[in-house]
């Protein structure tokens, strides 16, 4: 078994992201979905063949890599996997973004600045929407597949 490459551009400082299929026990297997912008959803479209796709694992919750999980979920039959620790940081994402807020003010932040940021975190621009259904990786995703997960630290925390 091959996987496939796909590389995206992304309006980020990284650059280019991959990603990549395999088949698996017969079953499309995305591996990341590419970034949240229009030109990711696109490129999904065009190379992905979505009535096939089983299961979407995302390594880590950086945007480029998890960005589409949620259009992946109301567009196809995929069971989307994400790390355990990227889990409890989806889970406690208001609790996490208050901390964030309280600081920056404690800091000498002015309200407008903050109001400003606030909204630009929650129109989905620099999080973009989770699924609203998940597995955890370590734990769900089948044994057949023979995967490993190992924490990356600095990536899945």
């Amino acid at each position: 078994m091959i996987p496939t490459q796909y590389t995206v551009d992304t309006p980020y400082m990284v650059g280019p992201v991959h990603f990549y299929t395999i088949e698996l026990n017969g079953e499309l297997v995305l591996f990341d979905t590419g970034p949240a912008t229009d030109n990711g959803r696109q490129y999904l479209q065009n190379h992905i063949d979505l009535e096939r796709l089983r299961h979407v694992i995302v390594t880590h919750c950086h945007i480029d890599h998890y960005g589409q999980s949620h259009w992946l979920e109301k567009n196809s039959d995929a069971v989307i996997y994400f790390p355990y620790r990227d889990i409890l940081k989806v889970r406690r994402h208001e609790e996490r973004m208050e901390v964030m807020f309280d600081l920056l003010s404690g800091l000498g932040f002015g309200s407008g600045y903050l109001d400003s940021l606030r909204q630009s975190f929650y129109r989905g621009v620099i999080f973009p929407p989770f699924p609203d259904n998940y597995l955890t990786a370590e734990h769900d995703i089948p044994d057949s597949f023979g995967i490993e997960i190992l924490g990356c630290a600095g990536h899945s925390q």
